[in-house]
């Protein structure tokens, strides 16, 4: 199915995961437009201070797509530059944060995929 255009509409949650500050979510895909095995299909921004924090993945993977500006991500405890161009992904039983420490906003793709018995 084409959609030609989104109505985006821009979300704005206090302490996601127990991070500071807020997350800015644009819901790309809801509702019908949503493949059932699917949880997100969003653009994510934090400002300057703003984190997602610490999470576990149970029963589900997600992508994150860097878009623009620069983040510090931890995946598995493991801290890395989050950069435009880059892909993550974070497994059922994995955990990862992630926080924006420049002054640029940080731009970032969200897909969450639960997972499915079937192949």
């Amino acid at each position: 199915m084409y959609i030609k255009s989104v109505d985006v509409r821009i979300e704005k949650r206090e302490n996601v995961q127990g991070g500071a500050g807020y997350v800015l979510i644009d819901q790309l895909l809801e509702g019908e437009n949503l493949p059932p095995n699917a949880d997100m299909f969003a653009v994510c921004t934090l400002e300057k201070g703003c984190e997602i924090g610490k999470h576990f993945h149970i029963g589900d993977t997600e992508f994150y797509y860097c878009l623009s500006g620069e983040g510090e991500l931890d995946d598995n405890g493991t801290k890395y530059a989050f950069v435009p161009g880059d892909v993550t992904r974070c497994m059922d039983g994995d955990f990862h944060a992630i926080i924006n420490k420049k002054d640029e906003p940080l731009k970032f793709l969200v897909m969450i995929v639960k997972i499915t018995e079937e192949v």
